[in-house]
């Protein structure tokens, strides 16, 4: 069986402006990390604007090597239980580093494992994904008891964390002091708003990477990327996390090796679930207005608990 191809949109990181500065600062925790210095980054940001790219991006950075017969782990992802408590943290901990578990066994046997384990695979940062599970829901002393297992773990073992997830994940830090003062400043991942011409530019220029990046696979960009550019930003409102879901549905059963206005129309129906305006933005039918544009950048904000910044 031949292996997958992977699609060009998703073979390489397209970082940017706030998610390069994003990525460069976590990657800067993981390096120390390695040089036995532990932080403590909260990487906050709206759906689907990239935090999943940065992640992946460590990862890659970051892999898992063998030395003296033995596998070691620098970097591992754990996503964040839903219902956190010591037992389901500490299960996703072991899944995280792909550990095996026993059937009977008590939560202080299980945790006094997962710290095992970590050491001998030698991790030496953790990427909490979907933090915001900790802090959703549930009592301030339930949150509160979310949060001493992070200082903890962090403490006991002298590692480094990413929390990464959505911005109401704020909350974690607010009901435990201790753990927000061993935080370094929150890294706030904003969309690029369109009524800011220097994030306008920046966004035309992650468009440049992306197109770039298919021409040099041989495919042909046949749309105008300064004429469409509000389309492009009204199919995402500036959120690269789901351009580049847009872009890799127009790769899907394209032959052609051609992406234009057309298929971009078909993938942002089938691949944008979170539509702002009445027609689709790659249709000629649509017009939507720098207002619009604006109001829609204002909603996402909103939707997020982000503060809206003054441009």
């Amino acid at each position: 069986m031949n292996a997958p191809v992977a699609k060009v949109v998703r073979s390489e990181g397209f970082f940017h402006g706030r998610l390069l500065q994003s990525y460069e600062r976590a990657k800067r925790v993981v390096e120390q990390s390695l040089q036995d210095e532990r932080h403590i980054l909260p990487l906050f940001g709206p759906s689907r604007i990239g935090k999943l790219e940065v992640a992946q991006a460590l990862l890659a950075d970051f892999p898992h090597y063998e030395t003296e017969g033995r596998i070691c782990k620098p970097l591992i992802r754990v996503a964040s239980p839903p219902e956190p408590n010591q037992r389901s943290l500490t299960l996703s901990i072991i899944r995280g580093m792909e550990g095996r578990v026993l059937s009977k066994i008590s939560t202080a046997d299980l945790y006094d494992q997962a710290l095992k384990q970590l050491r001998i695979v030698g991790v030496r940062t953790i990427i909490f994904d979907e933090i915001q599970h900790l802090s959703e829901y549930g009592s301030a002393q339930k949150v509160r008891s979310a949060a001493d297992f992070l200082k903890v773990l962090s403490d006991e073992l002298g590692i480094s964390l990413i929390l990464m997830g959505l911005p109401v994940a704020e909350r974690l830090l607010g009901l435990n002091e201790q753990l927000r003062g061993r935080c370094l400043a929150t890294e706030l991942i904003y969309p690029y708003a369109w009524v800011s011409d220097a994030d306008r530019a920046g966004f035309a220029a992650g468009i440049g990477l992306i197109t770039e990046a298919y021409r040099e696979q041989g495919w042909t960009i046949a749309f105008d990327e300064a004429s469409d550019l509000p389309a492009l930003y009204g199919s995402c409102i500036g959120r690269f996390g789901i351009l580049v879901d847009l872009f890799s549905h127009a790769e899907t059963n394209n032959p052609r090796q051609v992406i234009d206005l057309k298929c971009l129309a078909k993938a942002y129906a089938n691949a944008v679930n979170e539509q702002y305006f009445s027609g689709n933005p790659f249709l000629p039918s649509t017009n939507i207005s720098d207002n619009e544009l604006n109001a829609a950048f204002v909603k996402v904000l909103n939707q997020a608990h982000l503060p809206i910044p003054k441009y």
